[in-house]
């Protein structure tokens, strides 16, 4: 699942997981079609932008989806100064990948996490 509120990148990192043989079961821009999402349709990895429309906040949205759905996410964003990373620190993300990125970067570091997705 991809929670980004930029079209054009949504649909680059939708194309580079489907390219990389993953399912993208949906993408999001805002945090209430984010749990809508999350609760219909049973994501394994949420890849998630700090920013997001409106006064949305991936942080918050990301400690609510491991709260009430208990999936972890991959932070997917310009924005991982220190303050930024100490402030997620209690949604446990499985990592950081900062923006811009290329598809291989993606596709690599979702390999490097499939241990902690249970898909070993």
């Amino acid at each position: 699942m991809v929670v980004e509120d930029e079209w054009i990148v949504s649909l680059e990192i939708e194309a580079a997981l489907e390219e990389g043989g993953h399912d993208c079961v949906g993408v999001a821009a805002t945090a209430s079609e984010a749990l809508a999402l999350a609760g219909s349709a049973c994501p394994q990895l949420v890849l998630m932008d700090i920013r997001l429309k409106g006064n949305d906040d991936g942080v918050e949205v990301a400690k609510e989806l491991r709260n009430r759905f208990g999936l972890r996410c991959l932070f997917i964003s310009a924005h991982a100064d220190l303050a930024t990373r100490q402030r997620a620190a209690s949604a446990e993300p499985l990592g950081w990948l900062q923006k811009p990125f290329s598809a291989l970067q993606l596709l690599q570091t979702i390999a490097a996490l499939k241990s902690e997705l249970g898909q070993d």
